[in-house]
């Protein structure tokens, strides 16, 4: 099957998808290989890529809860967020800055809880590796049906 352009949205998004899905599988098969760097690795490619205007337009003001389909939420934001837009602009800015920490250097995604925040500490968010993973995965299918 061929893909769309990297420098699509779509393109890239779904390169990342397949890398992570790479990934996690051989991570299952207990191959030496490290699941949690390739989760916020494909996380960071999504949320710092350059994204079209038409996927800002259409994706920014979604509410985070189209992706987050769990009874408790997978973000916990200081301030939430009031969108999909919003988050990605803060997470944006919280890489841009090398605020991003990991509770723990442990292979096992249920095991690190990631931590963004902006540079003036004004806001910060959590999630676990793990959501991370779905919240990616989720947020590549957004794209796909809204953009791709």
């Amino acid at each position: 099957m061929k893909l769309a352009s990297r420098n699509d949205s779509y393109g890239f998004a779904e390169r990342c998808r397949r890398n992570l899905l790479f990934i996690d599988e051989a991570s299952q098969s207990r191959q030496d290989v490290h699941l949690v760097t390739q989760i916020i690795t494909s996380s960071l490619g999504l949320i710092v890529f350059p994204w079209e205007r038409k996927a800002d337009q259409k994706i920014g003001g979604t509410p985070i809860s189209v992706l987050d389909e769990s009874p408790e939420a997978m973000w916990t934001e200081t301030k939430p967020s009031k969108g999909l837009g919003q988050l990605i602009k803060n997470l944006r800015n919280a890489i841009a800055h090398g605020n991003i920490h990991f509770s723990s250097d442990d292979r096992e995604a249920s095991k690190v809880v990631i931590r963004f925040a902006s540079e003036n500490g004004d806001w910060q968010a959590t999630i676990s590796a793990n959501n991370l993973m779905t919240f990616s995965l989720r947020f590549i299918e957004l794209i796909k049906n809204e953009v791709g």
